[in-house]
């Protein structure tokens, strides 16, 4: 997971709007969601036994703290409340997300250099991507 550590920069995105009509979220949260990924950034890092990863663009960042292969519970950016569990699995970092309603899964790999975070609603397979250079 330390090859994913550091400060990150969006640089592309792809099926995001595809990815939210997946998920049936409303147009008014499309729109934001579309406007703040867009120039977003991201930062992963170690704290001890806990990791840190935190999404955002310039008006903030969301951060959430956990142990790999412990489950925890998290507010998405939706509003879900959902259980989370956080794995390595070979040089992936995959983030399971479990709500009655909604299961997703975020994946974190380095590709040719770059983060990319992959976003996947599990009942339809429908995926977003997300590319982030370093800062």
């Amino acid at each position: 997971m330390e090859t994913i550590v550091g400060e990150w920069v969006g640089v592309s995105i792809e099926g995001l709007k595809e990815l939210m009509d997946a998920m049936n979220l409303s147009a008014e949260f499309q729109e934001k969601a579309a406007k703040d990924t867009a120039g977003g950034k991201a930062t992963i890092r170690k704290d001890g036994d806990s990791w840190i990863i935190g999404t955002g663009n310039a008006k903030g960042m969301k951060e959430h703290k956990f142990q790999l292969n412990s489950e925890y519970d998290y507010k998405t950016s939706d509003g879900r409340e959902a259980k989370v569990t956080v794995t390595e699995q070979g040089p992936k970092v995959v983030e399971t997300q479990k709500h009655p309603s909604l299961d997703t899964i975020v994946t974190y790999e380095i590709v040719d250099g770059n983060l990319v975070l992959s976003i996947t609603e599990c009942k339809t397979n429908v995926t977003a991507k997300v590319t982030y250079k370093k800062a």
